[in-house]
């Protein structure tokens, strides 16, 4: 459910969804069937806002993939994680997320937010100590995660650094 006014036009939009629909990270009022409903309340031209959205959203794909392309050419794609993988598992703290678990699951690492929820994702290798995190909220730009190793091997922490999408 959400609420929309529209301070001196004196309308309010509500549209309701359905409890089993969820979409996660919803900007305000930019969904299709929010948008046509103003097009009709102020006699606008009518505008296919599906294909609007989707050619948007095909865009930012598109300029994410030319981004990374550069990071791509330069990673060392023979190198390996210093560690096996589940030595990586285990609890962390991030400075700006808080608490967070790293987990195997089916032989894969998972990174996830005890107080951000839709941040769970997959840990891929990258190059050395840096996985690329796969969240799979997919709204949601994907970060390399990098780890420092204690002088006995262990892990003493990961750093989260934003990837250019």
């Amino acid at each position: 459910m959400r609420c929309r006014h529209f301070g001196s036009c004196r309308i309010a939009v509500y549209v309701h969804r359905c409890a089993n629909v969820s979409v996660p990270h919803e900007p305000p009022f930019a969904l299709p069937s929010d948008t046509h409903v103003l097009d009709y309340y102020f006699g606008l031209t009518a505008t296919d806002w599906i294909v609007a959205f989707k050619t948007a959203k095909d865009q930012q794909l598109k300029d994410a993939a030319d981004t990374e392309q550069p990071q791509c050419k330069e990673r060392n794609t023979n190198s390996h994680p210093s560690l096996p993988l589940e030595k990586y598992a285990g609890s962390y703290e991030d400075a700006w997320y808080g608490p967070a678990t790293i987990r195997t699951e089916n032989g894969k690492l998972v990174l996830s937010f005890e107080h951000t929820p839709a941040m769970v994702g997959e840990l891929k290798p990258w190059q050395y100590d840096t996985f690329r995190t796969h969240w799979r909220d997919r709204i949601i730009a994907d970060p390399f995660v990098t780890f420092s190793l204690k002088a006995d091997g262990s892990i003493e922490r990961f750093k989260m650094a934003p990837s250019p999408r």
